[in-house]
């Protein structure tokens, strides 16, 4: 039942969230009397790996009770060269897209 909680709220945060650039959907914060918010982000570390960070805040009753957070270290996807609109070159590190399955 948590992990149905748990996606469906994450669900919900990607949703509104979009690709559009219109602001309408996106939340500011959370109901606070029952949830879990949820962020999950890539770290660069060093060439060769990455950490996938993975953060969740426990609220009841308008309090924060907990934060879980958990970390795993995955390959890095090394770098990325390309020239931008002005003709400059450009470089950077790759960024995991981040997808999420609810079952």
């Amino acid at each position: 039942m948590k992990k149905i909680l748990l996606f469906t709220f994450v669900i919900i945060a990607l949703a509104a969230c979009g690709n559009s650039d219109e602001k309408e959907d996106i939340m500011d914060n959370a109901n606070h009397e029952g949830a879990v918010e949820t962020q999950i982000s890539v770290e660069h570390i060093d060439d060769q790996s990455d950490v996938i960070v993975t953060t969740h805040k426990i609220w009841i009753k308008g309090t924060q009770h907990k934060t879980v957070e958990k970390r795993d270290t995955i390959p890095s996807l090394g770098n990325f060269s390309e020239t931008n609109d002005n003709g400059e070159q450009i470089a950077g590190k790759k960024d995991y897209e981040l997808y999420i399955t609810i079952k």
